[in-house]
């Protein structure tokens, strides 16, 4: 059992997701980030608040976890595994993904944005080559990163040390951070490669609109897709 790193008893207890998971077998009115689109009971799928580009997607685990090491200790399952499996089997999809996730060790940490709850962001048929996002990230910090076989994304890591990953269907790359983190690392990059730099924080640009479109464009794949 991990450590009493958040409160085992209330699911995500402060953090933005809170009252989405408390009531993850509903679906929320509020606000279309707020709309669950998949839940088994371990995890749901919403759309992100602050979406850049339409088809952006939260995975987040209904217990309280900080990281995605801690979630694939926990179930003996790779994470982007699955994504694989759910975007397959829920929703009929098999086309291209990009993802990532901002790796927090400790609550109000600056990697995790202070959200304090594992969340691993997955953007599907991206407007942008991961070729494009890759060079981005590479860019914006002087990381030492690791290539890796998405299988073993997270294998070998330790929960405790803060991290950042990101990848596809065919590669993923990570590094720890023993440097200053920096808030939003990956929106800050995508924001760039889709031309729209000054909206990286999803606390001044929420896209509402954008979170809508996903909602109906995941209801409907939903809807039609093909039962085996």
């Amino acid at each position: 059992m991990f450590d009493a790193t958040l409160n085992s008893t209330n699911p995500a207890k402060g953090s933005r997701f809170e009252s989405l998971l408390q009531g993850s077998d509903k679906v929320s009115t509020n606000a279309p980030w707020d709309t669950i689109l998949f839940s088994d009971g371990d995890f749901v799928i919403t759309p992100t608040l602050g979406s850049l580009v339409p088809l952006w997607l939260l995975l987040v685990p209904t217990r309280p976890f900080l990281n995605f090491v801690q979630v694939s200790e926990e179930y003996g399952q790779n994470p982007i595994s699955l994504v694989t499996q759910i975007l397959s089997q829920r929703f009929d999809y098999h086309g291209k993904f990009v993802w990532f996730e901002h790796g927090a060790a400790t609550t109000g940490s600056v990697t995790g944005c202070g959200v304090d709850q594992a969340h691993l962001h997955i953007i599907l048929d991206p407007t942008f080559t991961f070729e494009s996002f890759h060079m981005a990230v590479m860019s914006m910090a002087n990381y030492t990163w690791e290539c890796v076989a998405p299988e073993a994304s997270y294998d070998n890591q330790n929960w405790r040390q803060e991290y950042l990953a990101f990848g596809n269907k065919e590669v993923a790359v990570r590094t720890n951070l023993t440097n200053p983190p920096v808030s939003q690392f990956f929106r800050k990059a995508i924001s760039g490669v889709v031309g729209r730099d000054s909206e990286w924080d999803y606390r001044n640009f929420p896209n509402g609109k954008i979170a809508k479109e996903t909602v109906c464009f995941m209801t409907a794949r939903i809807k039609n897709r093909v039962t085996p």
